[in-house]
């Protein structure tokens, strides 16, 4: 253990209370559904776990209601639909139309989020190519984007994706997408070796 420099166990505002978390148990598909606006991550993050206990097709019906009842002029909309896609997923199921929305998002967090999706996603899409669509990402304009599709490149191995990859190299290069491309490219070292 470190004896020097010590530990931070617990951060509170003085005169605060801390956050009550609700409890979770017992609660409908709907209910569980409404957490995931909390602004708490701990509460999205336990209403997507509780929601794989229920049945599949039943956490579907509800979360495609959910998904249509959004209120597209809130600030948090693209947020929401995203949590509703990383719910689809815990659960197994995919949703093409709301990938593609979030693929097309201005937002690079929300893109590049979309693009982790649709990697576990990629051979399970019928409408979406996901190659094509990694191969546009590794030439977005923001770094966190490419970074994810230059990962996401290395799942094909063919010569192909280590060129895509390799398109990354026309714009700037920050530490993390150097470690990526040089892990990518080892990653399809016998497609191009």
């Amino acid at each position: 253990r470190d004896q020097v420099h010590g530990r931070i166990w617990r951060l509170t505002y003085k005169g605060r209370d801390p956050l009550k978390h609700p409890d979770l148990t017992n609660t409908s598909i709907r209910e569980l559904l409404g957490h995931l606006k909390s602004n708490q991550q701990w509460v999205r993050l336990h209403a997507k776990r509780m929601l794989k206990e229920y049945v599949p097709n039943q956490v579907v019906d509800e979360l495609n209601n959910w998904v249509k009842a959004l209120d597209s002029a809130d600030e948090n909309v693209e947020h929401q639909m995203l949590e509703a896609l990383w719910s689809y997923q815990s659960i197994r199921q995919v949703n093409e139309s709301l990938l593609q929305k979030l693929l097309n998002s201005r937002d690079h967090r929300v893109k590049a989020a979309a693009i982790r999706v649709a990697v576990d996603w990629r051979e399970r899409l019928k409408t979406i190519d996901p190659f094509s669509v990694f191969k546009t990402a590794a030439t977005d304009s923001h770094p966190r984007v490419r970074l994810e599709a230059v990962r996401a490149l290395s799942k094909y191995e063919n010569a192909k994706a280590v060129t895509a990859a390799l398109n990354v190299l026309d714009q700037a290069i920050d530490p993390f997408l150097d470690f990526a491309v040089w892990k990518t490219v080892g990653d399809l070292k016998d497609v191009w070796l």
